[in-house]
């Protein structure tokens, strides 16, 4: 079983409950912390689907979404196809979509150039 990590359920929470606040919308807090539990409990799912995944086919490198790999300053080469495919749940509304996950062996640490139109 997955710890929880309360600390961030309660960290998250307060963090809407400023930008509900900032934004002009007087939110309770009880209602942030349920839509921070919900997307804890999303993230603890979608993260043993992605294990799951990464076991059925027996990858051993590390794995990321093309936005994953972006965020950590690399990029999937062009031309690559995904290692795996998982549905994942959105943290926002529930409903799935398909996460398409790239190897680090398809990824380089150099710009890539743009396609000519």
């Amino acid at each position: 079983m997955v710890a929880i990590d309360r600390s961030r359920i309660f960290t998250r929470a307060w963090v809407i409950y400023h930008e509900e606040r900032r934004a002009g919308r007087q939110t309770a807090f009880k209602e942030c912390l349920k839509r921070s539990w919900a997307r804890e409990k999303t993230s603890v799912a979608n993260n043993q689907k992605i294990e799951e995944a990464i076991k059925e086919y027996g990858i051993t490198e590390e794995v990321k979404t093309w936005y994953g790999w972006k965020e950590s300053g690399r990029e999937v080469i062009h031309g690559q196809k995904a290692l795996f495919q998982v549905k994942l749940n959105k943290q926002t509304n529930g409903k799935e979509y398909t996460a398409s996950f790239f190897g680090y062996s398809q990824t380089t640490d150099e710009p890539q150039e743009e396609k000519a139109a």
